[in-house]
């Protein structure tokens, strides 16, 4: 089979996978979070896997998990609101970890590790946070999030083949281009006023809009620096287990950079315009 057939039908899954997870219920989207995160911190300490120093393996998935969970779990108000302070405690016990493993790594495989955990526990979170606007779950939010990033990730894609010259970033994303980047922002904002016209009811105009190009701009960084966080490990893909596509983290990249971003966003444009 070729690639493009291994692509289409994988992203097809993918997109039915999560559109049936996020307008099933509000448990199947936070148990849509919670595969993806594990799948996610799996992928990322398996990165290290050939280096001298790296995240602790099981201790990152861990405790990288019971953050997530303890903050999602708040965000869907399904635990009391003082567990939340069980959270950032979790980030500590990294470092005792490595203090007494039985082979001494280093602060530097504990400090790993906690990155990976705020790079997609707590990114992770946040996006709970966009869905759970205003404590209430917004399947319409969530799924308008989604289909902004798809637009921004396939409409770069299709017109950085078609036209695509000048390198965004040569030294670490040979393929990007500026013609692609832009050519997938005016596709992206020109989804997001379809959004407020087909999915009444969930945001303003102007925080669609807002969202798409916090989608675009950090969509792009986020995809650069998985990139850059593959190079370092020399590996083409995160993972294999979307064939075609790589890893889930290789499909997570731009809503992992993006949704603390957008979180802010909303949470102030709340603020201001009650």
């Amino acid at each position: 089979m070729s690639n493009f057939w291994k692509r289409a039908i994988t992203g097809t899954l993918y997109v039915c996978a999560v559109i049936g997870a996020v307008l099933f219920n509000q448990y199947s989207f936070l148990g849509l979070l919670l595969l993806i995160c594990f799948f996610c911190l799996s992928e990322y300490v398996n990165l290290f896997k050939n280096k001298p120093v790296g995240p602790p393996p099981y201790a990152t998935i861990i405790i990288g998990l019971i953050y997530f969970l303890l903050r999602e779990l708040n965000s869907a108000q399904i635990l009391p609101v003082f567990t939340i302070n069980f959270a950032h405690p979790l980030l500590f016990v990294m470092f005792m970890v490595e203090l007494f493993a039985s082979k001494r790594r280093s602060f530097t495989s504990a400090s790993i590790g906690i990155a990976g955990i705020i790079y997609i526990s707590f990114s992770l979170w946040c996006f709970t946070e966009v869905g759970y606007l205003g404590g209430n779950y917004h399947p319409g939010i969530v799924l308008g999030y989604f289909v902004l990033i798809w637009c921004s990730d396939t409409f770069a894609y299709l017109v950085g083949n078609l036209i695509g010259k000048t390198k965004l970033f040569k030294s670490i994303s040979p393929k990007k281009t500026w013609e692609g980047s832009i050519g997938g922002a005016v596709f992206t904002i020109a989804a997001s006023v379809l959004l407020f016209r087909y999915f009444p009811g969930t945001l303003r105009v102007f925080e669609w809009l807002g969202l798409a190009g916090i989608i675009v701009v950090f969509g792009i960084i986020g995809d650069l620096v998985k990139s850059m966080l593959k190079r370092n490990s020399g590996v083409k893909d995160s993972g294999t287990i979307l064939p075609g596509h790589g890893g889930v983290l290789d499909r997570m990249d731009s809503l992992l950079f993006s949704a603390p971003f957008a979180m802010a966003f909303l949470r102030l444009t709340t603020i201001l315009f009650q």
